[in-house]
């Protein structure tokens, strides 16, 4: 059988649904010591917590960066796009900037020749209600804290807080830090590394090996705190998954029709936000990103996401020479924690049982959270 014979046989891949979910950009520090010199606003320009020119910067380049992988893929019309984010302002900014990168105005956008720009809609609702990007409102906060105190007393973190022991000591002398919970550990590695990145003057005693050191704890720290029980799992990511679900469930299969009011039409039972849309995009905080990774098991060696840090979600089917789909939906997950290498990498879920092509099917992914998803009487 000749090579081209076989190739038709087995179908070529065509994506068909793309998820991306990432961290907002850099901003400037949230947690700082009594002793930190620089806990002073006279540092911080535009207040604690917000995200800077070089987090706008970045978030811009990650949106062209998309643009460029993905160009076959992607149109110019940014209404093929659902976007959703936290309700906290620097993920709300780190939108924006994605979408702009992505989405350069071409001509039938373009409404202003003072301003190459396209403003697209980002969803978003209160925090107190965000059970996918931001569950820090909700009412799940009591569970998460009787979560965090199970495991402030096991033994992972009694190993933590014994290798921790000089670098406690030096941080609770030099910044007024205490640790009377592991998570400390995030805050501390953070505002560390946004001081540098800043460009100010640093301490002496903070050289390569203990940023080094602050990063393994850092790390350690958003693993336990995101899906460190399967009940924080359920919490942090049971609802998100459940969501990730539903939209590749119906996510069309078969050619895409085009028309004058939308370039993608989805199933008509579909809920309005999902219809219309074959690429959806989240904006959320490193303690989301952290608890996926944890409760996918992609996570070893342990990270503590980066500023822009991107999980992307890819939906094939197999198509035919006239590209019918031929199989059945499968999926590939790549992550990516430094935005400037711009190099993806592909992960695979540890046990997760593939097809005989090796692809991970969506049926497959479903088993493999299904101990995350909320039950019906949630």
């Amino acid at each position: 059988m000749a090579t081209t014979e076989i190739a038709i046989k087995n179908g070529k891949p065509k994506l068909i649904w793309l998820f991306f979910m990432h961290r907002h950009g850099d901003r400037s520090p949230l947690n700082m010591g009594s002793k930190d010199k620089y806990n002073d606003l006279k540092y911080w320009p535009e207040g604690f917590g917000n995200l800077d020119n070089p987090g706008r910067l970045r978030m811009y380049k990650l949106g062209k960066f998309i643009r460029r992988k993905y160009e076959h893929f992607l149109t110019d019309s940014f209404r093929e796009v659902y976007s959703r984010s936290s309700d906290v302002e620097r993920c709300i900014e780190s939108s924006n900037a994605v979408l702009a990168g992505m989405y350069p105005p071409s001509d039938r956008f373009k409404w202003s020749s003072e301003l190459p720009w396209t403003p697209p809609a980002v969803h978003t609702c209160p925090v107190r209600e965000d059970y996918l990007l931001n569950e820090a409102g909700t009412e799940a906060v009591p569970v998460i804290q009787e979560e965090i105190r199970l495991i402030q007393k096991s033994e992972q973190v009694k190993e933590l807080y014994e290798e921790s022991v000089e670098e406690r000591k030096l941080l609770e002398k030099e910044l007024g830090l205490d640790y009377d919970s592991f998570c400390k550990f995030k805050c501390t590695y953070s505002t560390l590394d946004i001081e540098e990145r800043n460009g100010l003057e640093m301490p002496a005693w903070y050289n390569p090996e203990l940023k080094k050191r602050l990063y393994k704890f850092a790390a350690v720290g958003f693993a336990l705190a995101g899906g460190g029980t399967e009940r924080l799992q359920q919490v942090r990511c049971g609802r998100l998954f459940e969501d990730i679900i539903q939209r590749m469930q119906l996510a069309p299969t078969g050619q895409v029709k085009h028309n004058e009011k939308s370039d993608f039409q989805q199933p008509t039972n579909a809920p309005s936000e999902i219809k219309d849309r074959k690429v959806v995009h989240y904006s959320t905080h490193d303690s989301i990103m952290a608890a996926v990774l944890e409760s996918l098991r992609i996570n070893s060696p342990p990270v503590a996401p980066g500023f822009g840090a991107t999980l992307f979600i890819e939906l094939y089917v197999d198509v035919d020479g006239n590209d019918q789909p031929i199989s059945e939906k499968y999926l590939k997950i790549l992550y990516m924690d430094d935005t400037e290498s711009e190099v993806p990498v592909e992960k695979v879920l540890p046990g997760c049982k593939l097809n005989d092509k090796s692809q991970l099917t969506l049926n497959a992914f479903v088993d493999y959270v299904q101990h995350l998803l909320p039950k019906p009487s949630n």
